[in-house]
């Protein structure tokens, strides 16, 4: 069989197996420079994770204690986190929660498909609302959400999230953490300010 430096360029069906190293010496025998398209770079660079400590911060005695008069369960830390300003804006109105970032998925399959449910518009996340424990040790429900953001997921937490963050006196900056526990084989939510 004659390989021609057309079939090479051309990605021809009929080379098989060894194709690139064939190629690379098919075109270093001819002396032709093999020209590339230099890799797209990103216009915003991913910004580096947030470093969380191996050992964070155990959840407060109180907490552990309200858990376990509700007959909680399965307690978890989600997540901790710095406060963005995402985070905080007052026109965003949600807590943000990368996947990537997350120590323990704390939905069950069945969970995860019931709020990847769309609105009506097709386009939006439906959600659950969750029983959410703040530091007052009261119980407030907030929406849980999908967000899909090119090819990446996260969760969010979102109403009634600035009223939830201005009553704890949340401020971009702070160092928080979302714990997850069951009541009744039901997911509930903790959020705990720690100290900076």
């Amino acid at each position: 069989m004659i390989i021609t430096l057309e079939d090479l360029r051309g990605g021809s069906p009929a080379l098989c197996g060894n194709f690139n190293k064939i190629r690379r010496e098919v075109i270093r025998a001819v002396g032709e420079n093999e020209t590339r398209k230099p890799k797209r770079q990103r216009k915003n660079p991913t910004k580096i994770k947030q470093v969380v400590p191996d050992q964070p911060p155990c959840m407060p005695t109180e907490f552990k204690d309200r858990i376990m008069g509700l007959q909680g369960s399965d307690i978890k830390l989600v997540i901790q986190k710095v406060l963005t300003d995402t985070d905080m804006k007052g026109s965003r109105e949600r807590l943000s929660i990368p996947r990537g970032q997350m120590r323990y998925d704390f939905l069950s399959r069945e969970e995860q498909l019931s709020i990847e449910k769309k609105e009506a518009d097709g386009k939006h996340f439906k959600g659950m609302e969750v029983p959410l424990l703040e530091s007052g040790l009261q119980e407030w429900s907030i929406f849980l959400k999908k967000w899909k953001l090119g090819s990446s997921c996260s969760y969010m937490l979102s109403n009634p999230w600035i009223n939830i963050a201005t009553r704890n006196g949340l401020k971009l900056g702070n160092n928080v953490q979302l714990w997850s526990f069951r009541v009744n084989q039901r997911p509930h939510l903790a959020l705990i300010k720690l100290q900076n």
